[in-house]
């Protein structure tokens, strides 16, 4: 659901502080340590009932693909996923147990299924057969009244280093767009965007995908706004080559675990 750069060029100047990081392509997983329901006994619906003060929340890890939650305790009509298989419940096993109460990890799945099927045909980003890796490029807090805290680049990449995360090696630059592309002597802002725009394209796309052992298109990168508020704006800009390839694969009628 990440919107196109194209379409928010107006929300960049020299000034603004950003982040670029690689698109991965696999499939996208959340795993947070998040409050949710108890099932309450007989014992304890009534005397919540009678205005007793029964803890009805508790603590428990939750696993979802990008639309789907995966927990079998939860979703009670959750399926096998992908060819019978659940890479989401591989990676919240691996990293349950780092996750402090409140934080969700959000990331991307990449490389091989515990079946060893190709989570995305050709996209192997250094992994070996039965291989994943679970790189995380959001990271959120959210305390018991449902307020939500975004963490910024360097929360991320301090969280995710003490703890043997995936994050800071996918990161291309981190700072404000004048120490990226200068605006020349007399430059129209419009005209920089544009330029801006035409040299992400040159520099991030179009190429072999550089993460990778097999030759694949790069899929492109992600552009977030750093600028301290508390909102996740990141806006993405694709290959053409990574679209066209996902356009034939689609006339083909070839599915892929992101799509099922």
């Amino acid at each position: 659901s990440t919107s196109h750069l194209a379409k928010n060029l107006h929300r960049l100047t020299p000034n603004t502080v950003v982040s670029i990081t690689d698109k991965l392509h696999g499939c996208n997983g959340v795993i947070g340590n998040v409050l949710v329901k108890k099932e309450l006994t007989l014992k304890e619906r009534i005397a919540k009932f009678f205005g007793i003060n029964v803890h009805d929340t508790y603590y428990d890890v939750i696993y979802s693909s990008r639309s789907v939650i995966k927990n079998s305790t939860v979703n009670k009509e959750k399926g096998g996923g992908f060819y019978g298989e659940d890479v989401w419940g591989a990676v919240k096993k691996e990293v349950e147990h780092l996750i402090p109460k409140g934080v969700s990890l959000y990331g991307e799945i990449c490389g091989y299924t515990p079946e060893n099927k190709m989570i995305q045909k050709g996209y192997d980003y250094f992994c070996k057969e039965r291989e994943h890796k679970f790189m995380v490029f959001r990271i959120t807090q959210t305390n018991v009244d449902g307020y939500t805290t975004e963490f910024t680049p360097t929360q991320i990449k301090t969280f995710c280093d003490s703890r043997g995360l995936k994050h800071s090696e996918y990161i291309k630059f981190f700072g404000e767009l004048s120490t990226f592309l200068p605006m020349k002597e007399g430059e129209d802002l419009e005209i920089w965007r544009i330029r801006l725009y035409d040299y992400l394209r040159e520099l991030y796309t179009e190429k072999d995908c550089s993460l990778c052992v097999n030759k694949v298109p790069e899929e492109g990168i992600v552009l977030r706004i750093e600028d301290g508020k508390n909102e996740y704006n990141a806006f993405k800009l694709k290959s053409q080559r990574f679209i066209l390839g996902e356009v034939v694969e689609q006339d083909k009628g070839e599915t892929n675990i992101e799509d099922e």
